[in-house]
């Protein structure tokens, strides 16, 4: 890995556990706002810029995504390919959304999150040494989905950091509703 690629790995790594904290917020203030002035206020606060803030995620997500295959030269695995394609259309959702103000697209932010999520778990769960449930591809020249590519903070690989992004969109996507 060369030294720049080194140093835009950590710093989406770095990001990435700043979403997981965020998450780890929000998830809190969700469920305590009925309870909590500052929970409420919180997510008052998020429902006002979930819009813009899901697009932020989702355009980081897929400058990430060709960072790494296009200038890091690290070749997608199968299962990276799918998560790009639960991703991929959501910033032209979210883009459209934005121009017209139309806050109801949440409902179909969802489901693209929750499956790409759940397919980022899977490639998270085989990268942390499980083992396959169902072959990863089969193209012989493929990259292995188990394979680490990125391993930063000894947790934040490439599924992890698109697992966080998906669960990120999930919760915005649910306090938007």
């Amino acid at each position: 890995m060369s030294p720049s690629v080194a140093v835009i790995s950590k710093i989406l790594a770095a990001l990435t556990v700043v979403g997981q904290i965020w998450i780890l917020v929000i998830f809190f203030a969700f469920i305590t706002q009925k309870t909590s002035v500052w929970s409420a206020k919180l997510i008052g606060q998020i429902r006002q810029w979930w819009l813009p803030l899901s697009f932020v995620i989702v355009l980081g997500a897929l400058f990430g995504s060709l960072f790494y295959s296009e200038i890091a030269g690290f070749p997608p695995c199968s299962l990276c390919w799918y998560q790009r394609i639960f991703i991929y259309p959501q910033i032209i959702l979210l883009g459209g959304a934005l121009i017209w103000r139309d806050r109801s697209i949440a409902r179909y932010l969802f489901p693209l999150s929750i499956i790409g999520g759940i397919i980022a778990l899977y490639n998270s769960y085989l990268q942390y040494g499980g083992s396959s449930l169902i072959p990863c591809g089969t193209d012989p020249t493929a990259i292995d989905c188990a394979q680490r590519l990125v391993f930063e903070f000894g947790y934040v690989t490439l599924p992890l950091m698109s697992l966080t992004a998906f669960i990120f969109l999930i919760l915005l996507a649910k306090i938007g509703k």
